[in-house]
């Protein structure tokens, strides 16, 4: 319930920034940067990884989260979101870059749901997530970035893998009983 909820906030804190700086006035600009300077560290301390790019996927902010997650802290407006990770398919299989959901939700202006995948650190470490990549769109429905919250599952999916083998270890225990 929460990983919806999430998103949906996270929406309409990124609507209300982006709103007022469309003010366009310097009193709206000077509160429009109070805003996003307080609404940035709202972000930081979510408890999920939080991105955000332009509309060439040069990253533009990223919280505390993201960077655990990505176990690796990339350099803001010079690299782009693709550059931190490899990333592959919940089975494994090595995914190209054109099917990257955020590249997706670029390429293609639309946000991208129910999609599991797993990224590879720096470190090796491999990391189970759930991407919600979302276009973020101007006054004239221009593209100008994306928003994507990665909500980590990787404690998840080591406590299924071992459910199941544990419930192999049970069939066989019963089995030779």
């Amino acid at each position: 319930m929460h990983v919806l909820i999430i998103p949906a906030l996270l929406l309409l804190v990124l609507c209300a920034i982006v709103g007022a700086f469309c003010l366009g006035h310097r009193r709206g600009a000077v509160r429009a940067q109070a805003l996003w300077k307080s609404q940035e560290d709202i972000l930081q301390l979510l408890p999920a990884a939080l991105y955000t790019t332009d509309a060439k996927g040069t990253l533009t902010f990223y919280n505390e989260a993201a960077a655990e997650l990505w176990g690796r802290r990339p350099e803001i407006g010079k690299e782009k979101w693709c550059k931190h990770w490899r990333m592959y398919s919940a089975d494994g299989t090595p995914m190209p870059l054109d099917q990257y959901p955020m590249n997706i939700a670029l390429v293609e202006n639309r946000a991208i749901r129910d999609v599991e995948a797993v990224l590879e650190r720096p470190d090796g470490t491999l990391m189970s997530f759930l991407p919600h990549p979302t276009p973020i769109y101007d006054k004239n429905g221009t593209l100008t970035g994306a928003l994507n919250l990665l909500v980590d599952i990787s404690a998840r999916k080591e406590t299924e893998t071992k459910l199941k083998q544990r419930n192999r270890w049970l069939k066989l225990l019963a089995e030779f009983s």
